[in-house]
């Protein structure tokens, strides 16, 4: 593999797991807010947010599973 494309996706792999954990922290803190009832609108809105926030979770989960796996086949 090209040492440019490697370093490319290496550093997309890095930019992932910060974004994977930026998301995992979204998510805690939206379930920690559902658990003081405010109002129905506001319990609608955390739940909507947490909802995006796990599929984007499982994108990001995805994309980094796929990158890893092509850099540890060209290690």
């Amino acid at each position: 593999m090209n040492p440019m494309k490697r370093k490319q996706m290496e550093d997309r792999l890095h930019e992932l797991e910060r974004e994977i954990a930026q998301t995992e922290a979204a998510i805690a803190q939206c379930e920690t807010q559902l658990q003081n009832f405010v109002s129905a609108d506001e319990t609608q809105r955390v739940g909507q947010e947490l909802s995006k926030s796990k599929g984007n979770l499982q994108r990001l989960m995805k994309e980094w599973e796929e990158l890893s796996g092509i850099l540890e086949t060209t290690a």
